[in-house]
C-alpha cells in the first residue's frame, strides 16, 4: 500500500515578508506579504521530469495530480513509493517510483511562456452521463461565495488562485496555489491518493478556464467544472465535445452556463 509523506499544511506558510515603496502621489515606505514561491522538482525512477514554480503546501498531492493530468500516470496504483524531499531554500523534490513504463505527454506554450503538458484528444473517453438536476444553480452561487470568503491568502497577497472540490451542497476540499493549474491538480492528486470518488463532485476555481484545465478535469471524470472567470474558446468546445457541464462567470449574483449536460437544475 502507497504511504503518502507527512505534508505538515498547518505548520506551512505561504506568506513572506516584504519592503516595498507604494506610491499613491507620493513615495511611502511599507511592509507587505508577497505570496511564497518556491520550486517542485518531480523525479520519475530516479530521472529529473519537470520542475513547478509552487507555494510548496502539499507537494506530494500536487506532484501525483500534475503526473495523473498529464497522462504519466493512471491510478495510484501505477506508483510503488513517493518521498518528498525538503531542500530549504532551494526548493522541494517529490520522488516516485513508478511500476510502469514512461509516456512523454506532448508540451503546450502557455502566455507566461511557461508550458503545460496535454494528453491526446483521441485519449480521452467522454465523460458519463451525471444525475440528471444533481446542482442547484442557486447552490453553486453560493459556494462561488464562499469561495471568495475562503480567499484569505489572496487578500492578503493578491498572488494566487484557488480552487474547490465541492458536493452537491458543501465545499469539501478547498486549496490554493500561485497558480490555478497548480491547485486543480493538488485537488485531483488528493482524490487520487485517497481514491475519492468523483462521479458526482463539482471542481469551482478561479482563473481563466483554458482548454488545458477542462481537459484536467474531464481526465480526472469530474463532470462538473465552474470558475469565476471567464472560458476559451477551445475550453467550450472541449467540455460540450466530452460532456462536461461547465461554468464562468459564477458569483452570489448569478453565473455564465456555457454547457448543461443535464445535471445542472435552473429556475425557470
Amino acid at each position: 500500500m502507497l504511504v503518502i509523506p507527512q505534508q505538515e499544511p498547518e505548520a506551512h506558510d505561504d506568506r513572506r515578508e516584504i519592503h516595498i515603496v507604494e506610491y499613491t502621489g507620493k513615495p511611502v515606505s511599507r511592509t507587505i506579504f508577497a505570496i511564497r514561491e518556491t520550486s517542485l522538482h518531480i523525479f520519475i525512477n530516479d530521472l529529473p521530469f519537470v520542475r513547478l514554480a509552487c507555494t510548496g503546501k502539499y507537494p506530494a498531492y500536487l506532484a501525483v495530480g500534475f503526473l495523473f493530468s498529464c497522462g504519466v500516470i493512471e491510478s495510484a496504483a501505477d506508483i510503488d513509493g513517493l518521498d518528498i524531499v525538503n531542500n530549504g531554500e532551494e526548493g522541494l523534490e517529490a520522488r516516485l517510483r513508478l511500476n510502469r513504463s514512461l509516456t512523454l505527454p506532448t508540451r503546450t506554450v502557455t502566455s507566461g511562456l511557461g508550458s503545460t503538458f496535454q494528453m491526446p484528444k483521441a485519449t480521452m473517453a467522454p465523460l458519463p452521463p451525471a444525475p440528471k438536476d444533481y446542482f442547484e444553480a442557486e447552490t453553486i452561487m453560493r459556494l462561488s461565495g464562499e469561495l471568495e470568503e475562503r480567499a484569505n491568502l489572496y487578500h492578503i497577497t493578491r498572488g494566487c488562485h484557488n480552487s474547490s472540490l465541492c458536493s452537491n451542497d458543501t465545499m469539501l476540499l478547498y486549496r490554493e496555489d500561485i497558480g490555478r493549474h497548480n491547485a486543480i491538480d493538488t485537488l485531483v492528486g488528493q482524490c487520487l491518493l485517497e481514491e475519492r470518488d468523483t462521479s458526482a463532485v463539482m471542481i469551482l476555481s478561479t482563473g481563466r478556464i483554458a482548454s488545458e484545465i477542462v481537459q484536467k478535469v474531464v481526465r480526472a471524470r469530474i463532470p462538473v467544472l465552474a470558475s469565476t472567470a471567464a472560458a476559451t474558446s477551445i475550453a467550450v468546445e472541449n467540455a460540450r465535445a466530452f460532456g462536461l457541464t461547465l461554468m464562468g462567470k459564477t458569483s452570489p449574483k448569478g453565473m455564465w452556463i456555457y454547457n448543461n449536460t443535464g445535471c445542472l437544475r435552473v429556475s425557470s
